[in-house]
């Protein structure tokens, strides 16, 4: 093979381009580690903030649920003003079990009483209607005493699950299936709440006064 000879500029540039070459090798490792540097300065804490944050934004949101299911359950049975509240108050209880959605309403004038009615998911109105009332009974059912424009939690029936979770979410928190724990007493609001069964499908939430 033809060697090729340089000669001149030529060879006097390669010469000095091979002397240079390992200054700029270190040249250019010194600019990768000021970029690692760079990056464990700005990127990386950049990033592990971004995660933080949303760590930081998850446990504060389940904070603010725990924080509103203690409100709840200090206030959950609460006189309360007016329908609407009556209604939304009886949908958070409701809320326990993912089964439940809003059927309607009744004023029983007569008996100073304000029922909220619920039902299984996916069950309509109609369906509803065309069961006897024994059926009818059985599915959740959130009652008020009324008295000057003042609604009072009553009682709360349904099926033995549903209604447990309530009592163990809204009156006994250490309740279990297993135990017989049904009567609780708030000696410093001087209220007894019983759990009972009302019948075979049917369990009740009542509260009483001491």
């Amino acid at each position: 093979m033809e060697q090729i000879k340089l000669k001149g500029v030529a060879a006097s540039g390669l010469a000095k381009a091979i002397e240079l070459l390992p200054k700029e090798t270190l040249s250019s490792i010194d600019a990768i580690n000021r970029l690692n540097h760079s990056y464990a300065i700005y990127i990386a804490p950049y990033n592990l903030r971004a995660t933080q944050r949303k760590f930081v934004k998850r446990r504060f949101h389940i904070a603010i649920m725990l924080l509103i299911s203690m409100f709840v359950q200090a206030q959950d049975f609460k006189n309360i003003s007016n329908p609407d509240e009556a209604i939304q108050q009886a949908s958070i209880l409701a809320a326990k079990s993912n089964n439940s959605q809003l059927l309607n309403s009744q004023n029983f004038t007569d008996e100073n009483l304000f029922a909220v009615r619920f039902i299984p998911v996916g069950m309509s109105p109609s369906e509803y209607n065309k069961l006897d009332s024994e059926k009818q009974n059985k599915y959740l059912t959130v009652v008020y005493k009324t008295f000057d424009n003042t609604f009072s939690f009553n009682y709360i029936t349904g099926t033995y699950d549903v209604v447990f979770d309530v009592w163990k979410n809204y009156v006994s928190n250490t309740a279990t299936k297993d135990n017989n724990d049904k009567q609780y007493i708030d000696k410093e609001k001087r209220i007894v709440y019983l759990l009972s069964e009302d019948n075979d499908e049917r369990w009740k939430i009542t509260r009483q006064l001491l």
